[in-house]
């Protein structure tokens, strides 16, 4: 707060973006945001018009704490929506923050979805602002009935990155393939045109074959052949078709 003039000080205050407490001396007072939402949207805006800083500061800041990277996921959210640049090199940072956690504990299914979850938000404000080119970072992939159609987007631009794929898609058809091995499989028909790397029609069906999903409203398919660093492949439930040659040359996979 030193550095506002005391006319944004006032502005502020009157505007009721910060808030004036006084301290233990009646000569004390303390300034604060109202709320810690518009102090992480004022920091994404700075971060939008001073992108070294992630470098300068924030890299440092995720050092420091193996779990830093998730105090700052609605601040990652606000940048997308300014900044895509940024945020995609952000998200790189703390997904790598996320993986080094994961495999400190060995303990990736005891974990939440809260990174994510994170990462999704992120997808979906960038998405509505039409920020691209969108190429956010995510290793670890929890598929479900009701976070699939937008994760199928985030999956598709990484899966050489891909540490480990759960699938939990109760009604819909799952199939595992491997493109290089096996022939593409014609069991999800009629899928659209993917609009990759930010999608503005969530349509009833996708498509992207070179980068390793196909889906339609019912259908999902992994195509497994760039998926070099998956360690850990979970299939839970859906009509689950696994074609062969699919795990061929999987990472140590623990399926």
């Amino acid at each position: 707060m030193d550095y506002l003039s005391e006319t944004a000080k006032q502005f502020a205050l009157d505007s009721g973006l910060l808030s004036q407490r006084k301290g233990k001396k009646c000569t004390d007072q303390t300034l604060s945001f109202v709320h810690k939402t518009i102090q992480e949207f004022l920091a994404a805006f700075h971060i939008h018009r001073n992108a070294d800083v992630i470098d300068d500061v924030i890299s440092g800041y995720l050092l420091r704490n193996d779990k830093s990277y998730r105090d700052i996921s609605q601040f990652f959210i606000f940048l997308c929506g300014f900044n895509i640049s940024a945020a995609n090199k952000l998200s790189a940072m703390m997904n790598e923050r996320d993986v080094t956690l994961i495999n400190v504990l060995d303990a990736y299914y005891k974990l939440d979805n809260y990174f994510q979850d994170c990462i999704l938000s992120g997808y979906k404000e960038a998405v509505a602002n039409k920020n691209t080119p969108i190429n956010i970072h995510l290793s670890h992939f929890n598929f479900r009935s009701d976070n699939a159609e937008d994760l199928i987007q985030i999956w598709a631009l990484n899966t050489t990155r891909a540490r480990s794929l759960t699938v939990y898609c109760r009604g819909f058809n799952i199939h595992v393939t491997r493109r290089s091995q096996d022939a593409s499989s014609t069991d999800c028909h009629e899928p659209g045109q993917v609009a990759l790397p930010a999608r503005e029609d969530h349509g009833p069906s996708t498509l992207n074959d070179k980068d390793g999903v196909r889906s339609s409203t019912s259908c999902i398919e992994f195509d497994l052949s760039l998926c070099h660093n998956l360690e850990r492949l979970e299939l839970i439930d859906g009509d689950i078709t696994v074609q062969p040659h699919a795990l061929v040359g999987l990472k140590s996979s623990n399926i």
